[in-house]
């Protein structure tokens, strides 16, 4: 147990960015079964956001998120960026 109060406050801080962390890697996670579903343009834009954002947050590393966009568009069928 945390015996400085500074501690006990780095403890709080440190559940609540667990909790965001978590949030966003289900937002993650529950975008990209979605695309693996059913591959549109729509999900795709928005998975990229999703995931930028999480990038822009630290939540992952930039060349985790470059990965994952690049492996979500490669699923989108070819006829579907033309329409």
């Amino acid at each position: 147990m945390a015996n400085t109060a500074a501690a006990k406050k780095y403890i709080r801080s440190s559940l609540r960015k667990k909790t965001a962390n978590l949030a966003w890697k289900k937002k993650i996670k529950d975008i990209v079964k979605e695309m693996g579903t059913g591959p549109t343009l729509e999900v795709a834009r928005r998975a990229q956001k999703i995931i930028d954002k999480a990038a822009r947050c630290g939540v992952i590393k930039k060349n985790k998120a470059n990965r994952l966009k690049s492996r979500l568009t490669k699923r989108i069928p070819a006829g579907a960026a033309k329409k």
